[in-house]
């Protein structure tokens, strides 16, 4: 039986909102990388003492991710406020979940992004994006349900000031709308 969990204060503004994801930089990585993923502590445990008693404590993954030897998270730059975060409410009754959706456009059309997008379109992924304001770590994704590509589109427009861009987006089905990373963020060293 989840714990009563009381409301003290939600929500507000700061004197000068802002939103968005900083800058454009997202991370990825496959999930058979890693050797830990973290997840938000659950309403229900058959210990007691692992339960939530916040609503932080719903929606924050504290542990660190960690990796097999070699490997982290791969950065993807996107273009400038084309990276948004959408996460919708769905299901039966007594049945929702939240479906997660992350897009991207990575600008160009070179061999690096075909050929990303020809190895990641069957993967399952964690993907971190960071907010603006806040600096919050989103996640999309989680070792249960791994985050896919869930529509993918080349473009390369006719008009010479057109598109040349890769529009990305990735989801997941979760618990809660993309919860808040608050490790370690290892990045995969390039030889």
């Amino acid at each position: 039986m989840p714990q009563d969990i009381f409301i003290e204060k939600i929500g507000g503004l700061s004197c000068e909102p802002i939103s968005g994801f900083v800058v454009s930089e997202i991370r990825i990585a496959p999930v058979e990388w890693f050797t830990n993923i973290g997840k938000p502590k659950p309403m229900c445990d058959e210990t007691p003492a692992n339960e939530a008693t916040t609503f932080k404590e719903l929606a924050e993954i504290t542990d660190d991710h960690t990796f097999v030897t070699d490997k982290g998270f791969m950065k993807l730059n996107a273009l400038i406020e084309s990276v948004g975060l959408v996460s919708t409410l769905i299901g039966n009754k007594q049945r929702r979940l939240f479906e997660n959706k992350l897009n991207a456009i990575l600008a160009g059309s070179g061999a690096d992004l075909i050929g990303f997008a020809r190895w990641a379109k069957n993967k399952g992924f964690i993907v971190l994006a960071p907010e603006a304001e806040s600096g919050n770590i989103r996640q999309i994704g989680s070792l249960a349900i791994p985050a896919t590509i869930t529509e993918g589109e080349a473009t390369i427009a006719p008009e010479l000031e057109g598109d040349n861009a890769f529009n990305y987006t990735f989801g997941d089905k979760n618990v809660s709308p993309a919860p808040i990373y608050k490790g370690l963020v290892t990045d995969i060293v390039i030889p």
